[in-house]
């Protein structure tokens, strides 16, 4: 197995052309290079050399998979014993850790319900906190939760460094916490349909073409410009609901998915039953407690139908396992500079609210 997957990562070989002349191929993350093959050649030796510098050099790509697969070996197949990140990385996990406590600190001080989704919930189910390679934190909440947390948490921020900010997605308008310019927590907002008759792809396909007329409407651009107001946009989603015949904004029906503001243009709608949902459940999460879905497994594994992650027990591919935009950067000096400084803020912060919050 090894060596097939070094094989894939880098190989060279002699391929004789259809005009008989043979060619050095060399092969490197699936990329190929030729050059006519002769002995004794400097020059072209060199320019070897220097294609074979620029693609190791891109994202430093064959470290970390040789490293990947040194890991996955260690695991002996098993997943949940890959280790924890470290160094930067980690320290870049901790911050968000500690954003995500403070976040539901609030939330839990108003009974506003949440839960750990995504790959937030991947790494609470099988590694109890965040996924050895990635960065991001995510949680969800019902509409009539969302709203209720928006108002509180534009007041409890208020005169703090945290802010709450809409629409600087690529893609959506869901809120993000943010230490000063610092992304902490995506906060989706999710819908109920209580069709009991509809089938789980006809909803799926009546969902997406109603994301799809949202945001030709409500580009996020205009909303980025100035152009539209979000509060504009709540009402014409309502009414997209209601055209649809998909949703009840606040009773529990039969599914739950992920609001037209929070979607993203371009991927796969979220599509889940209720029951595999609520009653929420408490989970540890990074040394703390947190609220998840009742049926974990179930929520990630059989509500997305589409694949979306695959089997969650399973190593995923290296491509799978891609790492965030703020991992990429976390080599840099300064970047390890902003994350100390925000990880000795947020421990102000967590202190004030009387929690004595200590990961490493």
């Amino acid at each position: 197995m090894t060596k097939n997957c070094l094989q894939k990562i880098f190989s060279i070989k002699n391929c004789k052309k259809k005009n008989g002349k043979v060619h050095k191929v060399i092969t490197l993350l699936g990329v190929k290079v030729s050059f006519k093959k002769k002995n004794n050649n400097n020059k072209e030796i060199e320019t070897i050399r220097q294609e074979i510098d620029k693609l190791k050099n891109k994202n430093n790509q064959i470290s970390a998979y040789c490293q990947y697969l040194k890991i996955l070996a260690e695991c002996g197949g098993d997943i949940t014993k890959y280790p924890k990140a470290q160094g930067p990385m980690r320290l870049l996990q901790v911050v968000r850790a500690k954003g995500l406590v403070y976040l539901v600190s609030i939330l839990n001080e108003y009974n506003i319900e949440y839960w750990l989704d995504y790959g937030t919930l991947i790494g609470a189910y099988r590694h109890q906190g965040l996924i050895p390679w990635d960065d991001d934190v995510d949680i969800s909440m019902d509409r009539q939760n969302y709203i209720k947390a928006k108002e509180i948490l534009l007041k409890e921020l208020d005169d703090t460094d945290f802010r709450l900010t809409f629409g600087e997605g690529k893609s959506a308008y869901f809120m993000k916490l943010k230490l000063d310019k610092f992304q902490l927590v995506d906060i989706f907002p999710n819908d109920y349909s209580d069709n009991e008759t509809i089938s789980y792809e006809d909803l799926y396909s009546d969902i997406r073409k109603a994301r799809d007329d949202f945001y030709e409407k409500f580009p996020v651009n205009d909303l980025k410009n100035g152009k539209i107001n979000i509060d504009d946009t709540f009402d014409a989603m309502m009414d997209l609901y209601k055209s649809s015949g998909i949703t009840k904004q606040h009773d529990k029906g039969k599914w739950i998915f992920r609001g037209l503001d929070s979607s993203t243009v371009n991927k796969e709608p979220s599509l889940h039953l209720v029951e595999n949902v609520y009653p929420l459940r408490k989970v540890m999460y990074e040394g703390f407690e947190f609220l998840a879905p009742n049926k974990i497994y179930e929520h990630l594994n059989e509500c997305l139908k589409k694949g979306y992650y695959g089997d969650v027990n399973k190593f995923p591919d290296f491509e799978a396992s891609r790492i965030h935009n703020g991992a990429i950067s976390c080599s840099k000096q300064s970047y390890i500079d902003m994350l100390n400084k925000y990880n000795v803020l947020l421990d102000k912060y967590l202190k004030e609210k009387g929690i004595d919050y200590n990961i490493n």
